[in-house]
């Protein structure tokens, strides 16, 4: 066995406490940096609930970073009378304002909106004006897109 194997193997346990300390330093970077700049989202019984599905997968378009690392069956799909919400839960949250995954989009942003089987693209103005592509995997994507139809044309 070479040396650095056996020097880790000798010390597995100052290796595995330095690595548990340096995730969680990171976790806690994340969750403090999301709880200071991500979306506020409102309570459920505050809003109108037209859609909601839990579990939901996605990618941004934003880099390719974020269309590599996507949602798996960590998302929150929420359609409110006035507001599409996209999130997820811990402690994937952490991580999702990094992958571009976390959204408050007022539904008269949203500009294009198409469904190909379970997935939906969708199309939107950010406040800034610059414009951004989600690919949702929605189980419920036909319910999804009357939820939004009858919306926007009522």
């Amino acid at each position: 066995m070479q040396p650095i194997f056996r020097f880790i193997e000798n010390n597995f346990a100052a290796f595995f406490l330095f690595f548990l300390i340096w995730t969680i330093a990171w976790m806690a970077f994340f969750l403090w940096r999301r709880a200071r700049t991500g979306p506020k989202f409102p309570r459920l019984t505050d809003v109108t609930v037209l859609f909601r599905e839990r579990f939901a997968s996605g990618a941004s378009h934003l880099s390719w970073i974020t269309r590599l690392g996507g949602a798996q069956n960590c998302l929150t799909v929420i359609l409110t009378d006035s507001e599409l919400w996209i999130t997820t839960f811990f402690p994937f949250s952490a991580f999702a304002g990094f992958y571009d995954l976390e959204h408050r989009i007022p539904t008269q942003s949203l500009s294009n909106v198409t469904q190909k089987g379970k997935s939906v693209t969708i199309d939107f103005d950010m406040p800034d004006g610059d414009r951004r592509r989600i690919l949702l995997r929605l189980r419920h994507a036909p319910e999804f897109m009357a939820a939004l139809q009858s919306h926007v044309v009522a």
